[in-house]
């Protein structure tokens, strides 16, 4: 599941451990690095809950029996 609190924190984090810095075009690629991390860790945290509709391949029904689990790379 995604967590608003916690990438919000990471962002400020990001941002906080630049401001002291001098050197502001490497200071914005590194807090573009550390956002973008913190966004692929919250997608790949995503959690999917079947409800219905999926059909197989040969037109059957999926009955998975509790949340279907992949890893997002």
């Amino acid at each position: 599941m995604m967590n608003e609190a916690r990438l919000k924190a990471s962002i400020r984090a990001a941002f906080s451990e630049e401001n002291e810095k001098s050197d502001a075009p490497g200071a914005m690629d590194r807090i573009a690095e550390k956002i973008a991390k913190a966004v692929i860790a919250e997608v790949k945290a995503i959690e999917i809950t079947y409800i219905s509709g999926l059909t197989s391949a040969t037109g059957g029904p999926v009955t998975p029996s509790g949340p279907l689990k992949y890893t997002i790379q």
